[in-house]
């Protein structure tokens, strides 16, 4: 229990907008994205390692531990900001995206990654950065 306790308080979020609106919801959902992103990422890490390896593609094993990277990071260091950590989400999902298009080339999920760069973009900043997007 007590171990389950001391995980909790390292990774649980420290919110900024105590009132129950649109910030609270994108500060909620930023941390559950991580949650899920490190969670599950790290089981889709260790295969896409194995058979990029098996195929002998280097470039997707670099671009795969660099996003795996950042996401532990953004997801255990409770210090930083809302928006860095929104910035850095973004960041992985579009490095994702491109990095395997150009490794792989459009068979690939590459394109997968760009849609999802768009809709977090809109879902976590708003209307105007979407259009940007």
């Amino acid at each position: 229990m007590k171990i389950l306790k001391k995980i909790r308080s390292r990774v649980y979020p420290f919110y900024t907008s105590n009132d129950i609106g649109i910030e609270y919801f994108r500060q909620r959902l930023l941390y559950y994205l991580l949650l899920c992103s490190f969670g599950l990422g790290t089981i889709a890490y260790l295969t896409c390692v194995y058979f990029a390896y098996k195929y002998n593609l280097p470039a997707i094993i670099i671009i795969d531990t660099m996003a795996i990277g950042l996401i532990a990071f953004l997801f255990f260091n409770k210090k930083l900001k809302f928006a860095t950590k929104v910035f850095g989400i973004l960041t992985v999902f579009y490095l994702l995206g491109f990095g395997l298009l150009i490794a792989i080339g459009p068979m690939g999920a590459g394109f997968l990654w760009l849609v999802m760069f768009s809709a977090m973009t809109g879902v976590l900043l708003g209307t105007r950065p979407v259009f940007y997007s």
